[in-house]
């Protein structure tokens, strides 16, 4: 049997039959439109069918019931609690520094010479007290130029008592050349008035003009001279406070030829042994005032901000100073005495500078030792002190309550007690804090918190 194009039909179902007999059986003109229409008939029926059954086996999916589910157990974490206690808290800042000489000076020969006698302890290290006497230089040469000194001005003392006592001889000497004078003058004038009315010669007023030139020369020759006495005197004088600021030098130098402690403290990089020639300004050691021991630390911009009182500053704040060696301390006390002028950049803080107490442990510390430095912090008011891992991003801590389940408090940051931090929130006096670090922590977690500790119960 032929089919014809476009059409395929399945002999097996009964439509098909059907419409294969429709088809024969129809006539020529009128079988092609009919058996068309027929075939479309079946196709949209079966179409339609399936479509129904489609949507029928879909809808018994959808409405079948679900099975019931086994719910999953809730899975606790285990995490470390702290007690909240809230109190007043007045922590201790501690920071690392170093020994520092607060005065220190370098030793030096102000005169030049034969070292003959050394301190005992001028020697690396040695402790030496004020006033005594470390180095010793030949003094044979300066006792010399004392003597000199003193015998020049003895001798210019005793010039200036010789011109002294020619200047009151000349003085005594004009006054009776003045007198002299003063008899000649009247002679004169006597022998004018006698002349003028013939009772006396000529050659007797010229005898007498004589006399009184002559008087009057002697006496301006005495003037003269005690001017020049003076004049040597002033000289003299002079002279005299130069030969006194030489005696004194020479006494000075007779000083200088021994070295001794200008206080008490510790020597180093000594360079004089007996037997040396020292040179004038020669460094013979270091010495260091053990009463001006220093600590010298570093504070950030917010350690410094802490520490700082009502007026801004940080005098007179006391400071305890701790040198660690093995398993032994040395400990110090102390207070600020100053703040470097300048911000150090490179650290991005303040170098602070305490001034230690005479004691023991100073005597035992040397610049250059490493300490610790710990001071009183703020005095914070109602905080609670917790572990830093207590605090999550956000500023908020959590809770246990008591089905063991997270409740979350914001806080606000107050300060730092070296590893803690102070917080004030909404606490309970007696609350157990979670001190864990939970990546997914939030309200209503549940936990179980590990046993405390005996510090924490």
């Amino acid at each position: 049997m032929k089919h014809k194009p476009g059409l395929r039909l399945d002999t097996s179902s009964d439509v098909s039959r059907d419409v294969a007999e429709s088809v024969r059986s129809a006539p020529a003109g009128h079988q092609s439109w009919s058996w068309i229409a027929r075939a479309l008939t079946s196709v949209l029926l079966m179409a339609a069918v399936i479509y129904s059954a489609l949507a029928l086996q879909r809808f018994l999916i959808d409405s079948k019931p679900a099975p019931p589910r086994q719910g999953s157990a809730e899975r606790a974490r285990p995490v470390d609690v702290v007690v909240a206690r809230i109190a007043d808290i007045q922590p201790h800042l501690t920071v690392f520094g170093q020994i520092t000489a607060g005065r220190s000076v370098d030793l030096r020969m102000l005169v030049s010479g034969e070292v003959v006698a050394i301190a005992p302890n001028f020697v690396e290290g040695g402790q030496v007290k004020a006033g005594e006497a470390l180095v010793t230089i030949d003094s044979f040469e300066y006792d010399g130029a004392l003597v000199r000194a003193r015998t020049e001005l003895s001798e210019a003392e005793l010039s200036i008592v010789q011109t002294r006592a020619r200047i009151e001889l000349e003085r005594a000497a004009r006054k009776r050349a003045e007198e002299q004078r003063d008899i000649a003058q009247r002679e004169v004038e006597r022998l004018t008035a006698l002349e003028k009315t013939g009772a006396s010669s000529t050659a007797a007023l010229d005898a007498s003009r004589t006399r009184l030139s002559i008087a009057t020369a002697l006496f301006e020759e005495r003037s003269n001279q005690i001017k020049v006495l003076e004049a040597q005197l002033d000289r003299e004088r002079a002279s005299l406070d130069r030969l006194r600021w030489n005696v004194r030098k020479a006494e000075r130098d007779l000083q200088n030829a021994v070295l001794k402690a200008p206080f008490d403290g510790v020597v180093s990089n000594v360079s004089a042994e007996t037997g040396r020639l020292l040179n004038i300004n020669d460094q013979i050691a270091t010495m260091i005032d053990m009463d001006r021991l220093e600590a010298r630390f570093a504070l950030s911009d917010a350690q410094y901000g802490r520490l700082l009182d009502d007026q801004g500053s940080l005098a007179k704040r006391p400071v305890r100073v701790t040198w660690t060696g093995g398993n032994f301390n040395l400990e110090a006390k102390g207070v600020i005495d100053r703040v470097s002028p300048v911000v150090t950049t490179a650290a991005g803080g303040f170098d602070v500078f305490a001034r230690l107490e005479r004691s023991p442990a100073t005597d035992a510390l040397r610049p250059g030792a490493f300490v610790s430095v710990t001071t009183s912090d703020r005095h914070y008011r109602d905080v609670v002190r917790l572990p830093q891992t207590a605090v999550h991003p956000g500023n908020r801590v959590f809770a246990v309550g008591e089905d063991d389940r997270l409740i979350e408090i914001p806080v606000s940051l107050a300060g730092y007690d070296g590893n803690d931090v102070l917080v004030r929130g909404k606490f309970k006096s007696g609350m157990r804090v979670m001190s864990s670090r939970l990546p997914d922590a939030g309200p209503g977690v549940l936990v179980q918190p590990r046993p405390l500790h005996a510090a924490e119960r």
